[in-house]
């Protein structure tokens, strides 16, 4: 993504419980295994540039409405499934 420093937000899915770090790109790099740990533990885990240029993640889309969003020429800039029957994108500089 190309910032200096990032925001990485990790929500227990249970209990919302919400944990949060800010990291440089290295140290982001360096955490991953952590990251792994805790995704694997049922966190769900959001990242996001604290400088550079602004994202908008839209979560939880099923497969219809990111269809309706490339009919509106809404399409994200990328997109992946992260969940059953759930798909997230990203766009960039909205």
């Amino acid at each position: 993504m190309g910032a200096e420093r990032y925001e990485v937000v990790i929500v227990n899915a249970k209990t919302g419980r919400q944990t949060r770090r800010e990291w440089n790109a290295s140290e982001l790099v360096k955490n991953v295994p952590w990251l792994i740990r805790m995704n694997a533990q049922g966190g769900d885990i959001y990242l996001r540039p604290l400088d550079g240029p602004e994202l908008l993640l839209v979560d939880a889309l099923s497969a219809e409405a990111v269809k309706g969003m490339h009919r509106q020429e809404l399409a994200p800039a990328s997109d992946y499934r992260n969940k059953p029957r759930t798909i997230s994108g990203v766009d960039q500089d909205v």
